[in-house]
């Protein structure tokens, strides 16, 4: 699962109007309003991994009006809505791990909305559609009213929601949160790991949701009417916990670069969040890694973190030069009270130095580092055991017959897959991620 995190810009969303006000007020009507200019709505649009694609928008003026604007890799997107009225739908279309996803959502109001499956489910309820299709047509072909209706039947159909998934919604403390407007990180918890394990399906004015890994029904229901639904709980997954400090990779990018001129040598300073360190000397754990344009390019010297304020200082040259786009993969190792809420906008970028020779002489004057994509390689290794893996080996005590465990054989993946195992091939990385899923891996 994967992510670009905008300092700052998804904090402050949080504190303006919210989506589904109503929610704790009944389902009255509202109005509609025209906005102002600087009306902004921002979000994350992810399916278990983020988004990557276009988030489109449509308001409830006659005639209609529609905007766009580009979804980040971490899923963010950020859309001015100058001129829209409100309540405003909300399309998202991309892939996520590979694959196409259209996913809807539902906004009152300028401000933050998230964009996932259960908005998705609970904007088909409210509309009264039967299938992806009549969604489509939704988008393509609604009006004022039919945009009220929504509005004024989304309260309800949460709270039902709320209440007929409650012991699936408790597994990854989400219960009690507004699947619109609650805070969403994708870092494999809380919603992000709902939809890691569990799949959403939509058809012939049903849903059903599916445990990814025994392949259960786990809950069925009518759309419009969710809290008749049935819940299943021998089939409820089981969530991934974590047992003690993980490993982190961060993904850092450049962006603004004068046109035709490469970077041949960087110095940056990271601000590293509380609870977030690096190793600086054992390159098998946590490193500064040249990747993307820069790849080839050397690091030195080693990586420099103060003792006072958790900033690391890295310089990088390359001969070659790099240009804008991903430069550098940073390990940091992340301790256990911190798993489930550091993220990339954590990392601030304290200072950079960009030039265009590797001696220094010539500096570049545009060009800015983005902290982007921060990922688990324990949770990276875990879809790959289970995409790749999991249909010949068991991660059971003992071994059986025809399907060996894989139980405490970390050591033994690299040389297995050196030149590829039974025609299945990994890359370094996914070796390296199936390495740190099964070495941490305890029954």
């Amino acid at each position: 699962m994967k992510f670009f995190q905008h300092p700052g810009r998804y904090a402050l969303g949080l504190v303006l109007s919210l989506l589904l006000a109503a929610c704790s007020g009944g389902s009255g009507s509202t109005s509609p309003t025209a906005q102002t200019t600087g009306a902004l709505l921002e979000g994350i649009a992810a399916a278990g991994a983020p988004l990557t694609g276009t988030v489109y928008i449509t308001d409830s003026s006659y005639p209609t009006r529609k905007t766009s604007a580009p979804i980040n890799q971490d899923g963010t997107f950020f859309v001015a809505v100058d001129g829209l009225t409100p309540p405003l739908l909300v399309k998202a279309v991309g892939t996520a791990s590979g694959s196409a996803v259209t996913l809807y959502s539902f906004a009152t109001s300028p401000g933050s909305v998230q964009v996932n499956p259960l908005t998705d489910l609970l904007v088909a309820g409210a509309s009264g559609t039967q299938n992806r299709a009549d969604l489509f047509s939704l988008y393509s072909s609604h009006n004022r009213a039919s945009l009220q209706i929504i509005a004024n039947q989304l309260p309800r159909l949460t709270a039902d929601l709320q209440k007929a998934l409650q012991p699936l919604l408790a597994l990854y403390g989400a219960d009690t949160l507004n699947p619109f407007t609650a805070a969403y990180q994708v870092n494999h918890q809380g919603l992000d790991g709902l939809f890691d394990d569990a799949a959403i399906n939509i058809a012939n004015g049903s849903v059903t949701i599916i445990n990814r890994s025994s392949g259960a029904v786990v809950f069925s229901a009518v759309l419009e009417n969710l809290a008749s639904g049935t819940l299943n709980s021998a089939g409820l997954p089981t969530p991934v916990t974590y047992t003690k400090p993980g490993n982190a990779r961060l993904t850092l990018q450049l962006t603004g670069l004068p046109s035709g001129i490469p970077v041949k040598r960087l110095k940056t300073t990271i601000r590293l969040p509380l609870g977030v360190t690096v190793d600086q000397g054992t390159a098998a754990v946590n490193t500064a890694i040249p990747s993307g344009s820069a790849s080839g390019a050397t690091v030195y010297p080693l990586p420099s973190l103060s003792t006072t304020n958790n900033e690391l200082t890295l310089e990088l040259s390359s001969l070659n030069g790099f240009v804008d786009g991903e430069f550098l993969t940073l390990r940091c190792i992340v301790s256990y009270a911190n798993l489930s809420t550091v993220t990339a906008d954590a990392f601030k970028i304290v200072k950079t130095e960009l030039y265009d020779d590797i001696y220094k002489q010539q500096k570049i004057s545009t060009g800015t580092v983005l902290t982007s994509m921060l990922v688990f390689p324990d949770m990276e290794g875990k879809k790959v055991y289970e995409g790749r893996c999991g249909g010949c080996h068991t991660l059971s005590s003992n071994d059986t017959v025809g399907r060996p465990s894989l139980l405490n054989k970390a050591a033994l993946v690299r040389d297995k897959f050196a030149s590829g195992h039974r025609g299945i091939y990994l890359t370094t990385q996914q070796i390296e991620d199936l390495q740190a899923f099964l070495s941490g891996y305890s029954k």
